[in-house]
């Protein structure tokens, strides 16, 4: 078995939930990323993921739709799905067929229960799930 966490982006950015949308784009530009894993801090050196927010997020829920209230919208109000994550231990070819079905591209794997560890990230678009 070939497990996801030999294979996982192990720089992963992290922001606070409450991050206005402004914010956690300017971040994105100054790490060069095209997603954020908002997170609370659990303690000294774990974080617990809550979130996960792309840039192709913020383009299509923000701009294209310009919703009036935007001044006020933090990241975690944009989130689009409730979040997806895998143990770190889980098998590659798994997580990725889970990744295909849930029709995402990026996928948290964790250290622990509940804590960040890596992020995984597909790399083209996600086919369709089968129906």
């Amino acid at each position: 078995m070939m497990s996801i966490g030999k294979y996982c982006n192990r720089d992963v950015v992290t922001a606070p939930p409450g991050i206005s949308i402004y914010a956690a784009a300017r971040m994105m530009n100054q790490y060069h990323v095209g997603d954020l894993v908002l997170a609370e801090h659990v303690d000294g050196e774990r974080c617990r993921p809550i979130g996960l927010i792309t840039d192709r997020d913020l383009a299509l829920r923000i701009i294209a739709r310009n919703p009036p209230d935007q001044e006020d919208l933090q990241a975690v109000d944009v989130l689009p799905r409730p979040l997806i994550t895998a143990n770190q231990n889980e098998d590659l070819f798994d997580v990725f067929l889970n990744m295909r079905r849930a029709n995402i591209r990026r996928h948290i794997a964790r250290t622990g229960k509940h804590h960040l560890g890596h992020l995984v990230i597909m790399a083209g678009p996600a086919p369709a799930p089968d129906t």
